[in-house]
């Protein structure tokens, strides 16, 4: 697995080079986003106020940035905040509880952390 790390590295410069636009893209329209479609982050609108094209590539490898992007700050909130709930309830319950579920509940907030 060490040795894979320079191509690992590489291969994340490419998925952050998309994150520029994305950005630029979503201070145009942060509150609403724009919109879910299959192409929409291809089309030339989301980016026509910005100094980049739409990117070539399949998405934008985050999913905080898709969120932000598809449904601006009003999707971005409760998204966060599910993401956020789960992870406080299992962390404060992981320590109360003894034996294989407090393993099992440090191991879902390890997961939820991780995606």
């Amino acid at each position: 697995r060490i040795e894979m790390l320079p191509n690992d590295l590489l291969t994340f410069n490419e998925r952050a080079e998309v994150w520029v636009p994305a950005v630029h893209a979503i201070a145009d329209k942060p509150v609403t986003g724009w919109g879910y479609g299959t192409g929409i982050f291809h089309m030339e609108e989301p980016f026509e106020k910005t100094p980049y094209k739409a990117p070539p590539d399949k998405g934008t490898h985050n999913s905080f940035l898709k969120v932000l992007f598809h449904q601006g700050i009003i999707g971005f909130v409760p998204y966060t905040l599910m993401i956020l709930a789960p992870i406080m309830v299992f962390w404060k319950y992981a320590f109360r509880t003894t034996g294989i579920g407090s393993y099992v509940l440090v191991s879902c907030v390890s997961i939820l952390i991780g995606n």
